[in-house]
């Protein structure tokens, strides 16, 4: 079965496949839609998928921007070597393509896009994918992706982008317009020129929020070089502002990365004799804290609170962090060990 018989297209030589917007039960999309109108929330991930084996471009009637790009796919294996149709992106679903145009090529990321078909070709061995595509968006050169963004990229044939990193990647576009709280696209924003490049102060019309983006702290290809990282981790330190309030000097930022583990922020926040790591996945927005004896197991908070959060956790457990009175911590102990005896 070949890419025109499946849907139904009559093939004719050196002429492109056109559709209906009807064809995939869709109504029709402005040309004048802002490119996210196809990319859903902020909470649901963006696939990575590789293993494209043919695509075929399918114009849409009356329509300059929009297309459909049907795709065939290697399917992914499971133990007992069946395809498993989990790896298989669903409709509904937003998709960014890792490709080649050519058989020897570079390898590119396709923008994202909404996938409006998908199906197991049993006979093939394929599975065959169709997704609506923004002709407005240009495919980025993986060579151009800056580390450690093009390493998740490369990373596996199916990796589930969320949290900071779907964000990053949406950034390449860019695409990355919701709020990282609540996820409403509404907002209100200004720009602030500065010598790098230039800040973007946004708020949410929904819940509230601020943040900032810094559009000109690039990441670096270099993975030896890691004076990108705070564009990594500017949300994170946004959120243990606390601690630096309090007196607590931060250590500069460690990133290690890993195939099996993926990518990982490191802080390390010190006060005289004491020591306050926090850990960071930007797959998640769980930043992991272990510190003094207080702390007593990993302590947990999200970096969508910002400081709020740290301070309540704190507050609850080793108050004396926030302030810099020792004092106050030995007070603490005064329940407890008698130090007059």
């Amino acid at each position: 079965m070949n890419d025109s018989e499946l849907f139904g297209f009559e093939e004719q030589e050196d002429v492109v496949p056109v559709a209906n917007w009807a064809d995939f039960h869709l109504f029709k999309v402005s040309e004048e839609a802002p490119a996210h109108q196809s990319i859903h929330s902020a909470f649901d991930a963006v696939i990575i998928r590789g293993g494209v084996t043919a695509g075929m471009y399918l114009e849409i009637k009356d329509s300059l921007r929009w297309s459909f790009v049907q795709r065939h796919i290697e399917p992914v294996l499971d133990d007992e070597g069946y395809a498993d149709e989990f790896f298989c992106p669903k409709e509904g679903q937003v998709v960014v393509w890792r490709e080649r145009y050519t058989d020897d090529g570079a390898m590119f990321l396709s923008p994202p896009s909404l996938v409006v078909f998908s199906a197991y070709l049993e006979e093939e061995g394929e599975h065959v994918v169709t997704c609506l595509t923004d002709n407005s968006l240009s495919a980025v050169a993986i060579e151009d992706v800056p580390f450690p963004l093009d390493a998740v990229a490369m990373r596996q044939t199916y990796w589930p982008a969320c949290g900071w990193v779907r964000k990053f990647l949406l950034d390449l576009w860019p695409l990355n317009v919701d709020c990282p709280r609540c996820g409403d696209i509404a907002r209100l924003n200004f720009t602030r020129e500065w010598g790098m490049g230039q800040d973007t102060h946004s708020w949410c019309l929904n819940c509230r929020s601020a943040w900032v983006e810094h559009s000109g702290i690039q990441l670096m290809a270099d993975m030896t070089n890691f004076s990108h990282l705070s564009h990594w981790a500017i949300h994170v330190i946004s959120a243990l502002k606390p601690l630096s309030d309090a007196g607590w000097e931060r250590e500069p930022a460690e990133v290690e990365w890993t195939w099996e583990q993926g990518l990982l922020l490191t802080l390390r926040y010190t006060r005289r004799d004491e020591m306050i790591i926090a850990y960071y996945d930007p797959d998640d927005y769980q930043i992991a804290l272990l510190g003094p004896v207080e702390f007593g197991v990993c302590k947990y908070v999200d970096s969508r609170e910002g400081p709020k959060a740290l301070i309540e956790m704190i507050d609850e457990c080793a108050p004396w962090i926030l302030s810099d009175f020792t004092q106050l911590r030995l007070e603490l102990f005064e329940q407890v060990v008698d130090f007059g005896t």
